[in-house]
């Protein structure tokens, strides 16, 4: 077991047996907003499984929402992109990674494996709104996550 502490920027987590090499290409996360903590990689009650549990520094909004692990190189099960551009099908993957709780991958160079990706639990989302302070008749209303700017008069 090898453990790491400090402050790294990844874009990419591959869990195998074997030393893996990983060329960057781009990032995978569409902005700054999502910042994780913590990845922690457990082995599962069923054989050949793993349970993986990221943790975000903050809660997300919805639309910060941290979609499913992909597979590299695999289609997944049940989504035709056969009539799609490559463009297309790629939009095609990240939505449906985005909005479903789980998926089955498979490829050609596997044979009839496949690797299933399974959501538990998604994570809690940041709080919205504005709530309101009072104080000696008078009332101020302030955003959920206030500011310097927010506060100031």
């Amino acid at each position: 077991s090898v453990e790491s502490k400090g402050k790294y920027y990844m874009d990419e987590i591959t869990i195998s047996n074997q030393q893996v090499d990983i060329e960057r290409k781009s990032p995978s996360l569409k902005n700054d907003n999502i910042m994780i903590n913590e990845v922690t990689v457990v082995p599962a009650d069923d054989a050949d499984s793993y349970d993986v549990t990221i943790v975000p520094w903050t809660c997300n909004t919805e639309e910060d929402d941290l979609e499913l692990l992909g597979v590299l190189d695999a289609e997944i099960v049940g989504l035709d992109t056969s009539g799609m551009t490559g463009f297309e099908a790629y939009e095609a993957k990240a939505e449906y990674l985005k909005t479903s709780d789980s998926v089955m991958f498979s490829s050609d160079s596997w044979g009839s494996g496949t690797v299933k990706i399974e959501r538990t639990q998604r994570g809690t989302r940041a709080m919205t709104g504005t709530f309101t302070i009072s104080y000696k008749d008078q009332t101020i209303e302030l955003p959920v996550y206030p500011t310097e700017k927010s506060l100031g008069p």
